[in-house]
């Protein structure tokens, strides 16, 4: 990767470009419920493929290799980031001949698996790219390294989601592109999903060969649902921008969370009522605002979160030590996720939604008031605090000598 640590232009573009890469992926992937719900798949079968997301959740346990394996020659983060884009441009163009019927007859297992690989594949990007982000923003800001995460995930999960969800569908293009333009009416999209899968395997090959080359190492109808999504993605974009330079990131988490808070009341309320309003004209404007707002928040909450490991990482294993936070937070996505839509079959179907916001409501009330003062001080600390130092290891050895001589003296 290039040696100068600046916050320059090509640094950056660099590394939104590596976060899109992953942002096309796990776009995808979250598109792929929506295409098996149309086909007829139950709450049941998203609660297995669910389990397609835990790579992200496990990653830490194969991060040290990666910090600490790899080819001098070829650099610390090249040795890695070439093969595993590699790999998942192979794997992306050969399941798109497949992906289409997989979908149609509800291959479940099979998708699960498929897309485990590739979240795995993924998840290993994330930890390279991670750390190459804090070690090359380190010295001028960190706050960089969350900024472009946050930019280059959401553009590339808008993608992999609204824009193919949007796009792919028939009806969306036949009245909004092809009507105006007078243009015969088709029975696809502007493209297939196979054509879009194509299309990322390409992009992953086309970024290979360019690190190679040139990189030195150093409820809603899905069609509408992917339309609603295209401003709100507008909102998530802005959001990291504001706090780009920020030096409390806990500060912005804290904030954010009870704004988020907050907003489940009235966007539960929605929810709710959607059957009764769906059919007015003020139903989809409603829409938009609210779910833009839940992004816009919960992008904030994000970017401070990341921007906080980002500045209190230890830069020589950065890559295992993001991760381990990173990890953290995702086990708890992942864990929740499964069970939310496992328990979906449980509760009663009219007021599943509520009850879960309603308690989930509550418990994220506690967790704040008992949380608060504990991110002020963490907040407080320096970063030197939470590295590993030499007197550190000498530190603790030490203490450990003296605990094993108190033993054989008892």
């Amino acid at each position: 990767m290039p040696t100068n640590r600046g916050t320059s232009k090509s640094n950056i573009c660099l590394t939104i470009t590596l976060y899109i890469l992953q942002g096309m992926n796990l776009g995808l992937a979250s598109s792929i419920p929506l295409f098996l719900i149309y086909y007829g798949a139950t709450w049941k079968d998203r609660g297995t493929f669910n389990f397609a997301k835990y790579p992200f959740s496990l990653k830490l346990l194969w991060a040290p290799l990666i910090d600490v394996l790899y080819i001098k020659r070829f650099g610390r983060r090249k040795s890695w980031l070439i093969p595993i884009l590699l790999i998942s441009g192979v794997v992306l163009l050969s399941i798109s001949f497949f992906i289409q019927s997989w979908i149609i007859t509800n291959r479940i297992v099979l998708l699960t698996i498929v897309f485990f690989v590739i979240y795995f594949l993924t998840a290993s990007e994330d930890v390279c790219v991670d750390g190459f982000a804090i070690t090359l923003f380190a010295a001028s800001n960190p706050q960089w390294a969350s900024t472009s995460q946050s930019i280059g995930q959401t553009f590339g999960r808008f993608l992999g989601s609204s824009f193919l969800l949007t796009f792919e569908s028939a009806n969306f293009t036949n009245r909004f592109i092809r009507k105006p333009l007078s243009l015969p009416y088709q029975t696809t999209g502007l493209f297939s999903l196979v054509h879009f899968v194509r299309f990322v395997a390409v992009a992953f090959l086309i970024v290979t060969v360019c690190l190679i080359i040139f990189v030195r190492d150093q409820g809603v109808s899905r069609e509408n649902l992917g339309l609603v999504n295209i401003p709100v993605t507008l909102a998530t974009l802005i959001a990291p921008l504001i706090i780009r330079h920020t030096k409390q990131p806990l500060d912005w988490f804290a904030r954010s969370y009870v704004l988020y808070l907050i907003h489940a009341l009235p966007l539960a309320a929605y929810v709710y009522f959607t059957p009764r309003m769906i059919s007015f004209g003020y139903y989809y404007p409603i829409l938009i605002i609210l779910i833009a707002i839940s992004e816009f928040i919960k992008m904030l909450q994000t970017t401070a979160n990341f921007g906080f490991f980002a500045s209190i990482c230890q830069p020589d294993i950065s890559g295992t030590y993001i991760t381990l936070l990173v990890t953290l937070s995702n086990l708890g996505y992942a864990l929740n996720s499964s069970a939310v839509l496992y328990a979906a079959n449980l509760l009663p179907k009219k007021y599943d939604y509520i009850i879960a916001v309603s308690a989930c409501l509550l418990l994220g009330l506690l967790w704040f008031s008992l949380s608060y003062q504990t991110l002020k001080r963490l907040q407080k600390l320096a970063a030197s605090e939470w590295h590993i130092t030499k007197e550190t290891n000498i530190s603790v050895a030490t203490t450990l000598e003296e605990q094993v001589r108190n033993d054989q003296n008892i």
